[in-house]
C-alpha cells in the first residue's frame, strides 16, 4: 500500500490503542501516529508539513473536536486523506463533515474486517491519484526542462549568477533554505544487492518517487552520475528550514532502509538566500556527503553544521606502519604484509573522522611508493601493468574498507613479483651455470627450460634480461670465450677445442671464431701466446 504515515485521534486510550494496532496490523511497513485531541494532531501535521496519507479522528474530543480539526487540514492540506470514527448515533452528524473532504466513516466498534476495505479503498484512490500525477508530470515537470537545469548547473558552478536565472527559477529560490545533494548506486538486475549501498533500478524509481513526494517545492537535478558509473546523484534545492529538512531525509532514510534501498545525503548549512548562495551551499554539501567513505553499508544523512570542523582535521601520522609494510613487502612476509595493513586500518579507524580525501591520499601515496622501490627488482612490464592497475583502483575507491582491499591486493602483487624475480632469478643463474658447465653438449632452449620448468620463450627473456643478450647469442659467446682461453691456456689441437666446447665440425668453428675475433684460432692462439 501507498500509506507512508497514518495518524490516529482519539481522547479514549483504550480505543486509540486499539485502532493503533489494527492499522499496524494491516499496514506494517507505515508509520502510524497516535495523537489524543485535534490539536495534538493538528501540530503532527504542520511537524510532517502534510506528509501524512490518512487522518482517523473521533469527532467528540476536549478542544479542537474531530471537525475543526478536518476543516484546518482540508484548508491547510487538501491531499490528506481523512476518515470520521463515529459512534452509531453520532452517524447524521459525521454526514456534515463531507464539504471538509472525509471520505468515509469507521464505526465504533472497530472490526478489522471493516478497517482493511476502508485502507483498500482510500489506498485505490491514492493510486488512481498517483497515476494521474504522472500522467500529468506534476511531481518534475518544473525541472524536466532542459534550460532550466542547465542554468542550476551554471549555478553551482558560479558561471551564472542568481539574477539571471528564469523567473521561475528565481522565485523558487529566492529565500531562505538549502542544498541537499543525495546519492545512492545501482545493481543490476539478480546481483546481491543488501545493505551493501546498491539498489535495484525498480527501487530506484521508488526512491525518487519517495524524495519528489517528500519535497513537493524543492528543485530537483535529478541522476548526476559520480565516479562510478553505479552511481547515482539528485541534487535538490529546498527552501525552509535546514533541521527540518534533515529530519525529512533521515525519516525517508529509516522508512526506506525497511524495503532495502539506501542512500547518504549531504546537507548545507542555513542560506539567508539560496538564489545567492546555492553555489556555496553545494560545495557544502559535497564535501559533508564524502564522509559517505566511512559508512558505505547504511546510508546516512550528513548536516554541514555537525562535520565542518572534521574538514581541517589532521591526520595522524603511518610513518612507522609505511616502514614495517616496506619491509614486509621487500622481503616477501606474507603474515607481517597482512598484519601491518591491518593494524594501520584498525588504527585510522579508531581515530577521529578526518576528510576522506587526506586518507585516501596518503594510504594511496604509501602503496604506489612501495611499489616503485620495486622498480627494476621486477620486470618494466609487470611494472607497468601493476602501477596502472593500482591508479584505476584507487581512482574508483570511495570506502575506507574497500581502501584496505586495494592496498591488500596491491601489495601482495608487489610481494608476489619480488618473490618470483628472486626464484627466476636462481633459475637463471642455474641456467648459466650449467651451460658454462655442459658447454660441449646440445644446449637446446627446450632442454634447458624443462631443467628449470620454465616456458622456453619466458626463459630466453629472463636469460636476456640477465646477461644482456638473446639465448642463442649468449651460447656462442661463453663458447667463444672459453674457446680463447683454450687457445691460450692449452696446448691443445684447434679440433679438440672446437668439440670441447660444442662444435662438431671444425670449419664451422673456424668460421664463427674468425667472425668474433677478426683471426683464425691458430694466429689468436700465436698473437695472444707472444703477449
Amino acid at each position: 500500500m501507498l500509506f507512508r504515515r497514518i495518524l490516529i485521534v482519539d481522547d479514549e486510550p483504550i480505543q486509540r490503542e486499539g485502532l493503533v494496532g489494527i492499522m499496524k496490523g494491516i499496514v506494517p511497513e507505515a508509520e502510524v501516529i497516535a495523537c489524543r485531541d485535534g490539536e495534538e494532531a493538528w501540530n503532527a501535521c504542520l511537524e510532517y508539513q502534510g506528509r501524512i496519507e490518512l487522518i482517523l479522528t473521533d469527532i467528540c474530543m476536549p478542544g479542537m473536536d474531530g471537525v475543526g480539526l478536518i476543516r484546518k487540514v482540508s484548508e491547510k492540506y487538501p491531499g490528506i486523506k481523512m476518515v470520521f470514527i463515529s459512534a452509531y448515533q453520532e452517524f447524521e452528524y459525521a454526514r456534515n463533515a463531507i464539504r471538509y473532504g472525509v471520505k468515509d466513516y469507521l464505526l465504533k466498534p472497530f472490526r478489522v474486517q471493516t478497517a482493511g476495505k476502508l485502507l483498500e479503498r482510500i489506498n485505490r484512490e491514492l493510486e488512481e491519484e498517483l497515476d494521474e500525477q504522472r500522467r500529468q508530470g506534476r511531481m518534475k515537470s518544473f525541472m524536466e526542462n532542459e534550460e532550466r537545469k542547465k542554468q542550476l548547473k551554471e549555478l553551482f558552478l558560479e558561471r551564472r549568477k542568481g539574477q539571471e536565472l528564469e523567473e521561475g527559477l528565481k522565485e523558487r529560490l529566492d529565500g531562505s533554505g538549502t542544498v541537499c545533494v543525495v546519492r545512492w548506486k545501482l545493481a543490476s538486475e539478480g546481483s546481491r544487492t543488501g545493505y551493501g549501498s546498491r539498489i535495484l533500478a525498480g527501487r530506484q524509481e521508488k526512491l525518487l518517487e519517495e524524495l519528489y513526494g517528500e519535497f513537493p517545492e524543492a528543485c530537483f537535478l535529478e541522476q548526476e552520475r559520480g565516479p562510478d558509473e553505479t552511481e547515482r546523484r539528485m541534487i535538490l534545492l529546498q527552501t525552509g528550514e535546514m533541521e527540518q529538512t534533515a529530519g525529512i531525509l533521515q525519516r525517508l532514510l529509516d522508512r526506506m532502509k525497511e524495503k532495502g534501498i539506501v542512500f547518504w545525503a549531504g546537507v548545507s548549512a542555513q542560506k539567508a538566500c539560496l538564489l545567492q548562495e546555492a553555489a556555496d551551499a553545494f560545495r557544502q554539501a559535497e564535501e559533508v556527503l564524502a564522509f559517505f567513505f566511512y559508512m558505505p553499508q547504511e546510508g546516512a544523512i550528513f548536516l554541514w553544521d555537525d562535520m565542518q570542523s572534521m574538514l581541517d582535521r589532521p591526520m595522524m601520522s603511518i610513518s612507522s606502519w609505511e616502514k614495517e609494510l616496506k619491509t614486509a613487502v621487500r622481503t616477501a612476509d606474507e603474515r607481517g604484509r597482512r598484519e601491518c595493513l591491518k593494524k594501520l586500518e584498525g588504527a585510522l579507524y579508531a581515530q577521529e573522522y578526518v576528510l576522506p580525501a587526506k586518507i585516501k591520499h596518503r594510504i594511496s601515496s604509501m602503496i604506489v611508493s612501495i611499489l616503485k622501490d620495486a622498480e627494476g627488482m621486477i620486470s618494466q612490464q609487470e611494472y607497468d601493468l601493476l602501477l596502472n592497475e593500482a591508479y584505476e583502483l584507487y581512482g574508483k575507491c570511495d570506502s575506507f574498507r574497500q581502501l584496505f582491499n586495494i592496498s591488500e591486493e596491491i601489495t601482495k602483487k608487489i610481494s608476489l613479483h619480488l618473490m618470483n624475480r628472486t626464484e627466476d632469478f636462481d633459475a637463471v643463474e642455474q641456467c648459466i651455470s650449467y651451460i658454462r658447465e655442459h658447454m660441449q653438449e646440445d644446449l637446446s632452449l627446450q632442454s634447458l627450460a624443462d631443467l628449470v620448468h620454465f616456458h622456453p620463450t619466458y626463459l630466453s627473456a629472463r636469460i636476456k634480461e640477465k646477461v644482456g643478450l638473446s639465448y642463442s647469442n649468449f651460447i656462442l659467446s661463453v663458447r667463444m670465450e672459453e674457446a680463447g682461453r683454450m687457445l691460450t691456456g692449452t696446448d691443445w689441437k684447434v679440433l679438440s677445442i672446437a668439440q670441447k666446447c660444442g662444435f662438431k665440425d671444425s670449419s664451422y668453428f673456424n668460421r664463427i671464431f674468425r667472425r668474433e675475433f677478426g683471426m683464425s684460432p691458430e694466429q689468436y692462439r700465436k698473437a695472444h701466446r707472444s703477449c
